[in-house]
């Protein structure tokens, strides 16, 4: 298991956008589809929800991330509504940018809750964890209910990243993105 910090994964990030950088003269494919994703995030984790934006979109993946504008708005009747239907309906995945944080978030649960039923069979959720900067990450369980997106290896310059099921099975990030 190759759970990232926050800091490997800034890392990561920064060699993939200047590693597009270097290749802004070779034409990147765009795909025919483009991936919604809802990305499940603790408030206070805002900066590392811009991080993993900036991350899918140096991947070269097509994405419309939709996220709550309105997370500093108090949490009432019609916003839950608003998010379930972004949640089941407007968006094609749901990931749970899985910090400490959004572990121990009782609205981060709630969304995982929501998406679980519409999105766990059809394989159109998962969990990027991010650990602390000790490494350690509170969300082992979630591990064997719900896939999650892992770099293949520590080692790897590449930056390949896999979708990892709770069954051992595994799948590209892109691929993954674009079923």
């Amino acid at each position: 298991m190759c759970i990232l910090t926050t800091e490997e994964f800034i890392d990561i990030a920064q060699q993939i956008a200047e590693k597009n950088d270097l290749n802004t003269h070779a034409q990147k494919p765009i795909s025919a589809v483009t991936t919604s994703i809802f990305i499940s995030h603790e408030q206070d984790d805002y900066e590392k929800m811009l991080l993993a934006k900036f991350f899918f979109e140096n991947l070269g993946i097509p994405l419309n991330i939709d996220w709550s504008k309105e997370t500093t708005e108090p949490i009432t009747s019609l916003r839950a509504q608003k998010i379930k239907n972004k949640i089941i309906c407007l968006n094609d995945k749901f990931i749970l940018l899985g910090t400490n944080k959004a572990i121990a978030s009782n609205w981060c649960n709630w969304q995982l809750g929501i998406a679980d039923p519409f999105k766990l069979p059809t394989n159109k959720m998962a969990i990027l964890p991010l650990s602390d900067e000790n490494g350690n990450w509170n969300g082992r369980q979630l591990l064997e209910l719900y896939p999650r997106i892992e770099k293949q290896s520590q080692n790897d310059s590449e930056h390949k990243f896999l979708v990892y099921f709770p069954d051992g099975s595994t799948m590209e990030l892109k691929n993954w993105l674009d079923n």
